[in-house]
């Protein structure tokens, strides 16, 4: 292709591409000008609504500033959202826990509130009440005088309350607490020595049998809660 070129002044030309002239765009304040080029592009302002249509499917663009200043205050935030409008009630709560605790739980005042180790006046103890059934009492209505022989038998029926039976056997016996046949030689009896009175845990509501080698006699107290 080949361009023409018509002298338009000392050292000016005007040049054609054929039959049409070839020009470069420029722009700029009056009495100044910058070339159109990648990098000055052509400024391009918009006044009113503008509608553009007929994207691709995907396109790419590229050179985005490396910050962008969002006012916070102009986003879309969800119902009852955290904002300042909404923090008055956590403050008041706040403000309520503050006042509550006068010297504001610093960490003197809050070990100043454990207690140390060592006896205490009855005044600054704890005191602890253990439940009813595991401070009982003798249930001496309920007691019995059991003849133990060489064959198991039911010493007592237990009522469906009773967690312990104090047992003293006049001869060495062996017994079990839930209902099973008691026996000298197998296992699940326990041995009760002669003398020697005990606290037994039970089941409530079963019964205790007992056997010996001879002939003895054996004495259960249920204990009952208070």
């Amino acid at each position: 292709m080949a361009y023409d070129s018509v002298v338009a002044g000392p050292g000016k030309a005007f040049a054609f591409d054929d039959d049409f002239p070839r020009s470069k765009m420029v722009f700029g304040p009056e009495g100044q000008h910058k070339h159109v080029d990648t990098d000055s592009p052509l400024p391009v302002a918009f006044s009113g609504g503008l509608t553009i249509g007929n994207f691709p499917a995907s396109f790419q663009v590229s050179n985005f500033p490396s910050t962008w200043a969002i006012a916070a205050n102009s986003l879309p935030l969800p119902t009852g959202a955290a904002t300042a409008a909404f923090q008055t009630t956590g403050n008041n709560s706040l403000a309520t826990i503050a006042n509550n605790t006068s010297d504001g739980l610093t960490t003197s005042a809050f070990q100043a509130r454990i207690p140390t180790l060592g006896p205490k006046a009855a005044s600054g103890s704890v005191s602890v009440t253990p439940s009813t059934d595991q401070d009982p009492v003798f249930d001496h209505a309920n007691a019995v005088v059991a003849s133990v022989t060489t064959s198991s038998t039911t010493a007592i029926t237990l009522a469906a309350s009773c967690k312990y039976v104090w047992a003293h056997a006049i001869g060495d016996c062996y017994i079990r607490t839930d209902g099973a046949a008691a026996s000298t030689t197998a296992a699940g009896s326990i041995l009760l020595l002669a003398g020697q009175p005990q606290i037994i845990p039970v089941l409530g509501g079963t019964t205790v049998t007992v056997v010996a080698g001879s002939a003895t006699t054996l004495r259960l107290t249920p204990m009952k809660a208070r």
